[in-house]
């Protein structure tokens, strides 16, 4: 009897240590403007996948063998692309100042951006507003200085550490604030209205675009802004960073680029052309990854 019980306490140890060992986690660091659409994804995979699981962790606990990242460098495996808005307090003293006008590229690299040589700014009613930029490793910050050529050191105003949603609640405190965030953070998913509390900052388009800008309507602006390029809101492929050699993340990212890309819009973000999502599941393929 003794035996037996001993043969059955080996048994389940060897079963318990195998399914020990074929369960795998995957580390996602990403910001809160993707974290909704992560979350699905993590969700949907693991329904298909039991043996995984994922952990939601910041980036300075992110490591190299296990974890993905979200990034807008060059290297990364886009999925989709975002949008980046210059937004204020709605019915405060910065949407007053602001709404009489409208911003060109120029005028928005002046108002967000320090110019030493130029005096013009110094007498402008936007020379007021208070600027709140993202200091965190993962805002977009440094891909809106890039596209006013700018360095995210020429910022004027005041950094944000943290996620970029803090930039929001920044300017909602502040009646003089005024920032930039992802589409995704300044709108509500739910009810695909841009968020009550937030004012965009008007820009100088022409009137169709201008309309739909006004209108608020999430899914009419995605729509503008895959159709076309509109000065003043620069737009970033996303994607994510990871250990190429790991087997597992190769598999999780090649079923993104797959099946987790169809309802980006769903979460704010803008849809890449299905050209471009058959180059980036081109660059997981075993011959392609062997070269690299």
């Amino acid at each position: 009897m003794k035996t037996q019980i001993l043969a059955l306490a080996l048994l389940f140890s060897l079963f318990g240590t195998h399914t020990k060992a074929q369960t795998e986690q995957i580390k996602l660091s990403v910001p809160d403007y993707i974290r909704p659409l992560a979350e699905q994804w993590a969700a949907d995979y693991n329904a298909l996948h039991n043996n995984i699981t994922f952990q939601f962790v910041s980036a300075k606990n992110a490591d190299n063998a296990n974890s993905i990242s979200v990034s807008t460098d060059e290297d990364a495996v886009f999925f989709a692309r975002v949008a980046v808005l210059a937004v204020t307090a709605k019915d405060s003293p910065a949407e007053y100042l602001v709404k009489s006008q409208r911003f060109n590229k120029k005028k928005l690299k002046r108002l967000f951006f320090l110019d030493e040589e130029d005096e013009e700014r110094k007498s402008a009613a936007t020379e007021k507003l208070h600027i709140y930029y993202g200091g965190s490793t993962r805002s977009l910050s440094r891909f809106y200085a890039q596209q006013f050529e700018e360095e995210p050191t020429a910022y004027r105003g005041k950094k944000v550490a943290g996620d970029d949603r803090y930039l929001t609640e920044a300017v909602r405190r502040d009646p003089f604030g005024i920032t930039f965030n992802a589409l995704s953070n300044i709108a509500d998913t739910r009810t695909r209205h841009l968020k009550e509390e937030l004012a965009l900052v008007p820009l100088d388009l022409d009137k169709q675009s201008r309309q739909i800008l006004d209108s608020g309507q999430l899914d009419d602006i995605i729509r503008l802004l895959e159709q076309q390029r509109i000065d003043g809101i620069p737009v970033a492929k996303v994607g994510l960073s990871y250990d190429h050699r790991n087997p597992q993340l190769n598999s999780f990212v090649r079923w993104i680029l797959t099946d987790g890309t169809a309802g980006v819009h769903n979460f704010g973000l803008l849809q890449l052309s299905q050209q471009e999502l058959t180059a980036q599941q081109h660059r997981l393929d075993p011959a392609e990854l062997a070269q690299n």
